[in-house]
């Protein structure tokens, strides 16, 4: 095993070393993020930033959606190691029947929404394996930090991959097929995909172990923050890996936020394709509401 005080190279070019083996994978995955730019939805998307905005504003117009600070309603009390859930009163289900009229461009809406759950999935999936190949994997491989600062720092994030990465799995058996031999057309999209709220239904009791992760994030930023000061190692490696292109250059808080983000954004992506669902495909309205009923109870 390595020395956990190996010098600034050594560790600089393992770490380049695990960069350069996804150097053509990442080089494949842009070239087919370009072709398949062709078949777009045929209107502009709205960045991350203003989508989120837009969400945000829409929400804070309707009191029966709470979902500013994930760690409000988190019941903190534990049994053998996890925080237990408690919904919060008052959260309902849009019910079918109290749906308001579909808008002119409900189809554009919900194929847009369909494409942005998916695509949201993908890109958090390989975002929380970054975290664990290039943060967790270096750091309990040379021990550069304790076991239990470890576990206190990334917790149960490694579930939470496998978890996403099977609901990915089961979205892309669902939406790709239809979305490329129709490619991405809008209409083909919103009637011929349906399920989404069946996915995320079934999916929805194995997403608890976001509670026991969000109820303790504060305690392994501050457990970053203390390591960062006191144990120079931990210091040099996070700074070296900030350079590494595959994390964007951004630091490790900012991969220990993700899961604590994910979970609420799909009330959101729930409640918009209800409203964006005919009203007399009462099968697909039911199964989003269910849907839309377990996030709630599963992130408080």
């Amino acid at each position: 095993m390595p020395s956990p005080n190996m010098d600034d190279g050594s560790m600089l070019e393992e770490i380049m070393q695990v960069e350069r083996r996804y150097a053509m994978l990442i080089g494949e995955v842009e070239a087919e993020i370009l072709r398949r730019r062709d078949y777009e939805l045929g209107v502009v998307e709205q960045s991350y930033a203003e989508r989120a905005l837009d969400l945000a504003k829409e929400i804070s117009l309707r009191e029966s959606f709470h979902t500013v600070d994930v760690h409000r309603d988190i019941d903190l009390s534990i049994d053998d190691g996890r925080a237990q859930g408690t919904s919060r009163p008052g959260r309902r289900s849009v019910p079918p029947q109290n749906q308001p009229p579909l808008k002119p461009d409900w189809q554009v809406q919900r194929a847009s929404l369909i494409k942005e759950i998916y695509n949201f999935e993908r890109i958090f999936v390989d975002k929380m394996e970054t975290m664990r190949e290039m943060f967790y994997n270096p750091l309990k491989i040379h021990n550069t930090i304790s076991s239990a600062d470890l576990q206190t720092i990334f917790r149960n994030s490694t579930e939470i991959e496998e978890n996403n990465r099977a609901l990915l799995v089961d979205l892309q058996a669902l939406i790709l097929p239809v979305a490329e031999e129709c490619k991405w057309d809008c209409a083909t999209i919103a009637n011929d995909v349906r399920g989404v709220g069946d996915v995320l239904a079934r999916k929805a009791d194995t997403l608890r172990v976001y509670a026991y992760y969000c109820s303790r994030h504060q305690n392994a930023l501050d457990t970053v923050t203390q390591l960062q000061a006191t144990v120079p190692a931990f210091r040099d490696f996070l700074n070296l890996i900030r350079d590494v292109p595959r994390c964007d250059y951004q630091d490790l808080s900012s991969f220990l936020i993700l899961p604590v983000q994910h979970l609420c954004k799909y009330e959101l992506f729930i409640h918009n394709l209800i409203q964006n669902t005919p009203p007399e495909w009462k099968e697909e309205c039911n199964s989003l509401s269910m849907a839309l009923d377990q996030f709630g109870r599963v992130d408080r």
